[in-house]
């Protein structure tokens, strides 16, 4: 049985050897206790290295925390005040409290008792920081799992996308593809090669070969150049063949065959895609013949367009002739008539020197303006030359309406007085 000095002393070496740092605060708030690792903690720190601050009143400190703890230290003695209030019986809150060199984490405990009718509260903070960080690694790791998960479900997703978007685009081009083994049966074919062999379904013609849907000379035929492409692993690109058919009629394919290997490498058979072009040549030789035709009707009319010209090159030079003549007719003819104009222009100018009636004097006067518009006529006539050579110059001069008219009228006026 323990003495009560035992008994202190035994509560003492317990509490000591508690990792925790610990305190007992009394009703107001004030240290009363404090174990070996609150004051390892405190000397650590830069606090008291002896009494690890007994006598001081905890709760004042909290109050007069500042700066970024100083919501932490506010929870903090709100917590205290609850539980030394009874309003709680254990209050627990995890905190960080960084020192210079590293991130530290804390787990904050209080909890009450009543020691001869006083009021008693046992603090105590425990280092989790090794736990926050396993946590942190731990949460990580869970993360990377998650995103390791998603990416190979993702990658499945995508590739079973794929598959099925391979599976759509083989069944609805309209060209025909294969898969065969080393054997040259098929491993696969598409719903155009399938409707082509007059199967209801591809998956019928697993297992088959050429020999099931063609004559044998043309499954000989493909059978020789896919074994040579299997031994070489050359593959045969844009062939033309002639396929026979069992009842004889035949068709024409453009084909291009490749060796085709598995995951690890493994030459495992052949495969190619082929389209149709039975009508494109049946066109190809209708246009040829088309073309032949044309070429001897544009032979044809190039013949007749050559006579053609021929005839108007003659005509051209008999009406190059013509105009020439008439050019000079025109020149010839202004000459002959200009010259008795210049004649009777110059004796009207003689015979108004003299003195005249007024009748004389008239008649003089419309002879001179009958003189004016031959020559004018004349020249006129010569303008024509001018038009064919590409000589005429147009000009701009005044129009004297009463003039042109009245010059109209005394070459009329004599037919007018008859």
């Amino acid at each position: 049985m323990l003495h009560a000095n035992h008994t202190e002393k035994f509560a003492q070496a317990t509490l000591d050897a508690i990792s925790a740092s610990l305190v007992v605060l009394d009703e107001g708030g004030v240290i009363l206790f404090a174990n070996k690792a609150w004051r390892d903690f405190s000397s650590a720190n830069g606090g008291d290295t002896q009494a690890g601050y007994v006598g001081m009143n905890y709760l004042a400190t909290f109050d007069a925390a500042t700066g970024m703890d100083s919501d932490v230290a506010s929870e903090m003695a709100q917590g205290i005040r609850e539980v030394m209030e009874g309003r709680r019986a254990l209050f627990v809150m995890e905190y960080s409290c960084d020192s210079d060199t590293a991130e530290r984490y804390f787990v904050g405990r209080v909890t009450r008792f009543e020691e001869g009718g006083a009021v008693r509260l046992v603090v105590a903070h425990e280092d989790i920081t090794a736990r926050k960080r396993m946590e942190s690694q731990l949460a990580a790791a869970l993360a990377q799992a998650q995103d390791s998960n998603r990416a190979k479900t993702s990658a499945l997703t995508n590739i079973q996308h794929e598959q099925e978007q391979l599976h759509a685009l083989m069944d609805n081009l309209p060209d025909q593809i294969f898969f065969k083994d080393r054997h040259s049966r098929f491993l696969r074919i598409n719903a155009a090669l399938a409707k082509r062999y007059g199967i209801s379904s591809p998956a019928e013609a697993i297992g088959k070969s050429d020999a099931d849907f063609y004559a044998p000379e043309f499954f000989q035929k493909t059978l020789a150049v896919e074994q040579q492409i299997m031994a070489t692993g050359t593959p045969q690109l844009g062939v033309i063949e002639q396929e026979t058919w069992p009842d004889g009629s035949r068709t024409w394919n453009k084909c291009s065959k490749m060796p085709l290997y598995d995951s690890q490498g493994e030459l495992i058979g052949t495969y190619g895609i082929a389209t149709e072009i039975t009508e494109l040549l049946e066109a190809q030789a209708r246009l040829r013949g088309i073309n032949e035709n044309l070429e001897l009707h544009v032979a044809e009319r190039t013949r007749e367009l050559e006579q053609v010209n021929q005839v108007l090159a003659v005509q051209v030079r008999v009406a190059a002739e013509a105009s020439i003549a008439k050019s000079e007719f025109l020149a010839n003819m202004s000459h002959e008539i200009r010259t008795p104009l210049s004649a009777i222009s110059g004796m009207a100018k003689l015979i108004g020197g003299e003195p005249l009636s007024v009748f004389q004097t008239d008649k003089l006067r419309k002879l001179e303006v009958a003189v004016k518009h031959l020559s004018a006529t004349v020249n006129d006539i010569l303008d024509l030359s001018k038009i064919e050579a590409n000589k005429l110059v147009l000009e701009q001069s005044p129009v004297h309406i009463d003039g042109l008219f009245g010059a109209m009228a005394s070459l009329v006026q004599e037919k007018l007085d008859e």
